[in-house]
């Protein structure tokens, strides 16, 4: 290709029959010859050429996955947002618990009550 340097098989760069071309001829289509990667055809496709309708329905496809995806993430943020609770501070909570367990060890090294024995 004159525009990327990139090489190609006769097949594969769509110049098929190019096989019986002499070299002078293979040298004169080299020198201007863009690969199917670069050449741009300067004429609009007829809406019904089958290439054309290929393209229309990939980008439909295309528009679809990502609508969906951008409309599943949306969603997903929302019921994440929604569903969870506010953060619970519990530092109150420890230190009541160490003085609970603080007063229940006290309890059980209090001598027992003669009035409850």
């Amino acid at each position: 290709c004159c525009e990327c340097n990139q090489h190609w098989h006769a097949s594969c760069g769509n110049l098929k029959g190019t096989n019986g071309l002499n070299q002078a001829t293979v040298d004169k289509i080299s020198k201007e010859w863009m690969c199917p990667w670069c050449w741009v055809c300067p004429f609009a496709k007829p809406g019904s050429h089958s290439s054309n309708l290929n393209e229309n329905s990939l980008l439909e496809k295309t528009l679809t996955c990502s609508l969906l995806q951008k409309l599943t993430d949306a969603v997903a943020e929302g019921i994440e947002k929604s569903t969870l609770p506010p953060p619970i501070d519990l530092s109150g909570l420890e230190s009541q618990l160490e003085n609970l367990s603080k007063e229940v060890q006290e309890l059980k090294l209090r001598d027992p009550d003669p009035i409850f024995s």
